[in-house]
């Protein structure tokens, strides 16, 4: 780990907001508060739309949108590490 707190070799992307992230394919997966939210309604009703999810994590609809593809990726790559190992 460097004095950024960057593991060696480990691709990041900064986001608008100042977050710094993984890239996509990078392992482990790191959810953040907003993505555990998103599990939590989505594990509570599997059915919301994807505006009603939106609105409740004060999204707009595309970010809503790309956040769900991240983290669908994100879990499927634990779940196949899990099972596969």
């Amino acid at each position: 780990m460097d004095s950024t707190g960057s593991v060696a070799g480990q691709r990041t992307t900064r986001t608008r907001s100042g977050e710094t992230r993984t890239r996509a394919g990078d392992w482990p997966p790191r959810l953040d508060d907003l993505d555990r939210r998103l599990l939590a309604l989505l594990q509570r009703d599997g059915r919301a739309t994807s505006v009603d999810l939106a609105r409740r994590l004060d999204l707009s609809p595309p970010g809503l949108q790309r956040r769900l593809r991240r983290v669908e990726a994100a879990v499927t790559s634990i779940a196949a590490s899990v099972t596969h190992p």
